[in-house]
């Protein structure tokens, strides 16, 4: 964990937030997992609180493996790392460090249940639904494309964080597809796309587009791994091929898509653009990738749907409910 300011330091959006729900006064506050502040503003007014998961619950499997290490009596972590953290913010309020302030009370977890850490928490399950936004359609997606069409996403967060490319042979690999009888749709930005030169004829590229108005007509997609583009690949039934960018669970997301046999796996430290080619068209010929794909889509079917969940929200929050 970060270090934590000193409990009478200026701390201006935690008090914001704290303010605000004692003004509010919430029944139930639910918070990012990366955003334990939740916990504290919850607990601060009394409402009940969860977290609501973006990917795997990492910071559930690292407290885990953090009060192991404690009760190990010949391990040499003898301090609480989260409590020296969080405890400041806590006392600031007169609250005392707990389980739930790190944790949530419960969790909603819109991953799919057979990638979920086996950690004893309350978990509630519930669907993750796609949205990607919504825009005007360009004119070339108003009809079914000539011939297959696959979608080359390497996520707003990568563009952010990790440079023009991270890695990625943008260059290569669309040299690669060029000749293949493949519609080929790049999410590139001017930068990257001032950075690759001229694009073959077979290569669309758009600064971006709402993957849920795209990948309805995509056979496959190219992806970095996150949370959002998985969903929404498998929300569509369309084939993966993952070239993970390890930021949170990136890599566990692509294992996964290939071990149901739903999509395959470029290996991030060592992008060879021949074979990712040769996986592109595997996953457009070979219909064992599209039935892959549709187990995952069941799957995701078999969640709760979000309205589904709320009689579980109000069940729990009059039960934890200060």
């Amino acid at each position: 964990p970060p270090p934590a300011p000193p409990a009478g330091g200026p701390r201006p959006i935690l008090d914001k937030l704290v303010e605000f729900a004692r003004d509010w006064r919430p029944d139930l506050v639910l918070w990012d997992p990366l955003a334990p502040t939740g916990a504290v503003a919850a607990r601060a007014c009394g409402a009940a609180h969860a977290r609501l998961l973006f990917g795997m619950d990492n910071i559930g499997l690292i407290r885990s493996k953090t009060r192991q290490e404690q009760a190990n009596a010949s391990s040499d972590v003898t301090e609480d790392p989260w409590m020296s953290w969080l405890g400041p913010a806590l006392e600031r309020y007169g609250l005392d460090f707990t389980e739930e302030t790190l944790v949530g009370q419960w969790t909603l977890d819109l991953t799919q249940s057979r990638m979920r850490n086996p950690l004893d928490l309350m978990y509630v399950p519930v669907r993750r639904v796609p949205y990607t936004g919504a825009a005007t359609l360009p004119d070339w997606l108003h009809s079914r494309p000539e011939r297959p069409r696959a979608v080359l996403t390497l996520g707003v967060s990568r563009r952010l964080l990790a440079g023009q490319h991270s890695g990625f042979p943008m260059r290569e690999f669309f040299d690669s597809v060029s000749g293949l009888d493949v519609e080929m749709v790049a999410t590139v930005n001017s930068e990257q796309l001032s950075a690759v030169g001229t694009l073959p004829d077979n290569v669309r590229a758009i600064e971006y587009v709402p993957l849920n108005q795209v990948l309805p007509t995509s056979s496959a997609i190219i992806h970095h791994g996150g949370g959002g583009t998985f969903a929404a690949a498998v929300a569509f039934k369309v084939p993966q091929l993952v070239a993970p960018l390890p930021m949170w669970d990136e890599m566990v997301t692509a294992r996964y898509v290939a071990r149901r046999g739903a999509g395959l796996v470029v290996d991030p430290a060592a992008i060879d653009v021949d074979s990712m080619q040769k996986d592109l068209v595997r996953l457009i010929e070979d219909p064992s990738f599209q039935l892959g794909a549709r187990g995952l889509y069941e799957d995701m079917l078999a969640a709760p749907a979000p309205k589904d969940v709320v009689p579980v929200l109000e069940r729990l929050t009059a039960e934890h409910r200060g």
